[in-house]
């Protein structure tokens, strides 16, 4: 047990003496400092039994006490102390601003309550009240005055929360609200108070079937829901606690709603991110199998092709496959571009490439019932951003324009022409974009949208979309790429008229990067080069057995001596067991046992000169300067180009021979 000054020495009339009952000693002492110095005598006590052992040995008449004493709980002390000393008078401390301890606390007999850390003369006209108490016990007015300065004391605190509370009847009729309350209803107390708590926050005319603040006399505990409050575009977490009177009856409810709308946002946003980070690898996948299936398809085609000079017929049909594969494979490049979460690297380009692009694409997944109209200006100039950003906002744009569209039928417009510098306003704010612009307009016959609908269009997760239809984020995303952008994208929109997207972008006059369309066929590469061969000894691998015949076929045909396999792991054991037969390997990247990049690994541990190439359709580990990491590998892309795979094989073995000093 501890005592400051001198234990033996009772309090006296003419003494104020007072018990601190706090765990933390350095307070203690503090306090001790600041009550002695104005001659209380003061004694102190750090667990409960200490307090009651000293008020039972001590005519000690006001106790000082924290809220939390360790694992023991200082309300319930309170309660004690009152058994014990009904007279006595205590006052709780504590660092918590919390409204239903400070009830618990005041309904166990506490007489006040003070907030840590301790205001020095807080304490000191909080005691003073509290010994003008004691003196004047008998005095009615001066009872009635400590009790308003103890009900002010108590609505700062509840004007202090942040959280919207209410206390509320047995029949759910508000009685009484905090400052917060008020503030986010823009509403006086008396249009607040005696409303039902269904009509304030969700506006209905009876209580909410899923609502467990209406609590009856057998349940009262603790309990919450998440509330949205939907004109005002919130999320609550509101919770219900029971007010119970003196003989256990349940008198109110206390009602805290906590704005949890920012939460909910980002766990939206982390939700979405999974959900696109499953969508690439789901990409990623379907890219593989598909590519195999067009290198198949595109090199026999090609193959065809080659072999039907004095044909034209089968020539124009093979053509046909060709343009058809062409189109496939950049289906799947688009879906890799759209699921890449890697930063996107500015470049200087030419949109009008890119619109173009992004047309095909259109033509062959929007039903035939949208027409699509386009005014691309010859020169519509340049542009610093990331081809692939300008992808996404076309097609945002335009898959936002097919969704305005009833029954997806109407008409599209894209135009792309230069304008000059001019004063643009979105939102309630106001850029000026100087020099010559770039401007990207998507125009659609849609539905419309409303003023209020357009002043939130760009808002992240805002949709006016059915459930499972949309998720709010497409237009948000352009918003971000056009600001990264330097530019300024608006919107002219009424219900029933459609809507127009005008996006402004800073033209630049460098050149572009040699940024080229995908849809260049590569027929006309074809009729420009021929297929090379060679008597060189050719190692190929790949997984899928109809590559494994393709190639087969078309390399022995050039005069190639090709060993195939289907198994990495195989095709290994017959390079290790006699290196020196192989000039070239040529492996597929994704494969079951080792991968192309293991294989290659293996073999140029054994051979470190040995020429590799890796054919990939996607991965996310193989990249140029990985696959540059381990030694002379080159990857391409799939479907390969039977010309091009030839051309580069015959380049690689040219130019090992020149480094072996051979003869070609």
């Amino acid at each position: 047990m501890t005592y400051m000054n001198n234990a033996n020495e009772n309090c006296t009339i003419e003494k104020k003496c007072v018990l601190i009952v706090d765990d933390e000693k350095d307070f203690v002492l503090s306090l001790q400092d600041i009550l002695e110095s104005r001659n209380y005598q003061v004694y102190a006590a750090h667990s409960t039994q200490e307090a009651l052992d000293i008020i039972g040995q001590f005519h000690v008449q006001v106790v000082l006490l924290d809220i939390r004493l360790g694992e023991e709980n200082g309300i319930e002390l309170i309660g004690k102390l009152h058994t014990k000393r009904p007279e006595i008078i205590t006052i709780m401390m504590t660092a918590y601003a919390d409204i239903n301890s400070t009830i618990a606390a005041l309904q166990k007999g506490a007489y006040d309550y003070l907030r840590k850390p301790l205001d020095g003369n807080d304490l000191l006209l909080t005691l003073d009240r509290c010994f003008d108490k004691i003196a004047l016990r008998s005095d009615k007015k001066v009872a009635e005055s400590a009790l308003k300065k103890s009900k002010d004391e108590w609505e700062k605190t509840f004007d202090a929360m942040t959280d919207l509370v209410t206390i509320q009847d047995k029949d759910m009729k508000i009685v009484r609200a905090n400052k917060a309350t008020y503030d986010f209803f823009q509403a006086e107390p008396e249009e607040i108070i005696g409303r039902k708590c269904y009509e304030l926050f969700r506006g209905r005319d009876h209580p909410c079937p899923d609502c467990p603040g209406f609590i009856g006399e057998d349940d009262r505990k603790f309990q919450g829901i998440e509330v949205r409050h939907e004109n005002r575009g919130k999320v609550f977490w509101v919770t219900f606690s029971p007010i119970l009177d003196e003989h256990g009856g349940f008198t109110h409810v206390v009602h805290i709603a906590k704005d949890i709308t920012e939460q909910r946002r980002l766990e939206e946003e982390l939700f979405q991110a999974h959900k696109m980070e499953a969508m690439g690898t789901l990409a990623g996948g379907i890219a593989h199998d598909f590519n195999n299936i067009l290198t198949s398809i595109m090199g026999y085609a090609q193959l065809a092709n080659l072999a039907s000079q004095k044909n034209p017929v089968i020539r124009e049909y093979t053509d046909q496959v060709l343009k058809a594969g062409e189109r496939a494979k950049d289906l799947v490049q688009q879906i890799l571009t759209l699921s890449r979460k890697s930063p996107k690297k500015k470049k200087v380009l030419q949109p009008a490439i890119v619109v173009h692009e992004v047309l095909k694409l259109l033509r062959a997944s929007l039903p035939s019932t949208v027409k699509i109209h386009h005014e691309i200006a010859p020169d519509s100039g340049t542009i610093l951003a990331a081809p692939s950003n300008i992808h996404q906002v076309l097609m945002n744009l335009c898959t936002n324009a097919l969704h305005s569209m009833e029954n997806e039928k109407g008409e599209l417009t894209v135009k792309l022409t230069r304008t000059e510098a001019k004063e643009l306003t979105f939102g309630k704010r106001t850029k000026v974009l100087e020099g010559d612009l770039v401007e990207l307009v998507v125009k659609d016959t849609g539905c419309g949208m409303s003023k209020a609908v357009v002043e939130r269009i760009f808002e992240p997760y805002f949709t006016t979309k059915e459930e499972g239809k949309g998720s709010g984020i497409g237009l948000a995303l352009v918003h971000g790429i056009v600001e990264g952008a330097g530019g300024v994208i608006q919107v002219e929109s009424k219900l029933g008229e459609g809507s127009t997207f005008h996006v402004y972008f800073p033209e630049v006059q460098d050149e572009p990067d040699g940024i080229k369309t995908k849809y260049q066929s590569s027929l006309s590469k074809d009729s420009e080069r021929r297929l090379v061969g060679g008597r060189e000894r050719i190692l190929f691998v790949d997984d899928e057995e109809s590559i494994v015949n393709l190639y087969k076929v078309a390399l022995e045909r050039l005069g190639y001596d090709v060993t195939t396999g289907s198994n990495s792991e195989e095709v290994l054991t017959t390079f290790l067991s006699s290196p020196s037969d192989f000039d070239l390997l040529i492996t597929d990247q994704t494969m079951p046992n080792l991968t192309g990049l293991e294989l290659a690994k293996r073999i140029l541990h054994v051979k470190p000169d040995f020429p590799i190439i890796l054919c990939t359709g996607y991965s996310s580990v193989l990249t140029e300067s990985a696959a540059e990491k381990i030694g002379r590998v080159k990857v391409m892309m799939k479907p390969v180009n039977v010309v091009d795979l030839t051309q580069v094989m015959r380049n690689i073995l040219d130019e090992n021979k020149k480094g072996r000093g051979e003869s070609q």
